[in-house]
């Protein structure tokens, strides 16, 4: 028998899944339209003011209200005594290896790629086990005698979420690099050529109106950019990960890896174009 194995996810009900996957969805597809709206909006212009509202309102609260969901049905795994057991704060299920017929993996990853259990009595398991890598999971199972987690080791999805997680995130694609260091390169840009064309020198507003003023001038242009590439980045997300999951249905385990850099090339090399196309057209 194999030793016990742990595992943190999530066991949510059928209806508190979709929820989550509705609002985890929105939140990532509202990035996409304000960017279109952003872009379009030229009389009169979207205000930055306008758009963290609209980023707060659209975007971030759907994501947080995800979150909640998925906090709120956390539960861990663990395999024992050739069984199932899964832990959650209001409830202890287990299920039996052997009543386990076959394991379906949902189709898309929202709110996070997840497991249906289907029983040999002929109902499913009453919980969807959300986890950001399954195929961990399946191969415990899979080790422990259940057949069914092996040829669900085969399918799209899990594929998928064992390439997202083999990759990792390496520091050119965490946030902190890639939007708000980023940020400081067209924020920077924009400043300088602010400061020149209105106040005659990069100083100039601070010796005419203060290091306040001038502060916050240079504060403001900052966030506008972060505002800009928060947008950017999830449209490149979104087309990365698109990307991905198509690649895990034609079995080409290559593509994770491919997306990942030519999306982040395309996105870390645009921005500088386009300011040079804004400067010099």
């Amino acid at each position: 028998m194999p030793a016990p194995s742990r595992f943190d996810l999530v066991a949510l009900p059928v209806f508190a899944r979709a929820f989550a996957a509705v609002l985890r969805g929105w939140s990532r597809l509202a990035l996409l339209l304000l960017l279109v709206v952003l872009v379009r909006a030229n009389d009169p212009p979207l205000t930055p003011l306008a758009l963290a509202e609209a980023l707060v309102l659209f975007a971030l609260a759907p994501e947080l209200a995800a979150y909640c969901v998925l906090r709120a049905y956390a539960a861990r795994a663990q395999i024992e005594a050739d069984a199932l057991v899964v832990e959650r704060a209001d409830r202890v299920a287990r299920v039996p290896l052997a009543s386990i017929s076959a394991i379906a993996p949902s189709r898309v990853p929202l709110p996070l790629p997840s497991l249906t259990l289907a029983l040999r009595s002929g109902a499913l398991f009453e919980m969807r086990l959300a986890l950001v890598n399954p195929d961990v999971l399946l191969g415990a199972l899979a080790e422990a005698g259940c057949a069914a987690a092996a040829s669900a080791r085969e399918r799209a999805l899990v594929r998928y979420a064992a390439a997202r997680a083999a990759f990792g995130r390496p520091w050119w694609l965490r946030w902190p690099t890639r939007i708000a260091a980023f940020a400081l390169l067209p924020s920077c840009v924009a400043f300088s050529a602010h400061q020149h064309i209105a106040f005659g020198a990069l100083l100039g507003e601070y010796y005419l109106m203060g290091a306040r003023a001038w502060l916050l001038s240079a504060w403001m242009h900052y966030a506008t950019a972060l505002l800009y590439l928060v947008l950017w980045s999830g449209a490149w997300r979104i087309v990365c990960e698109l990307a991905s999951l198509l690649g895990a249905r034609a079995r080409a385990a290559s593509v994770r890896i491919l997306a990942e850099h030519v999306t982040s090339a395309i996105y870390y090399g645009s921005v500088p174009t386009l300011l040079a196309a804004r400067f010099l057209g």
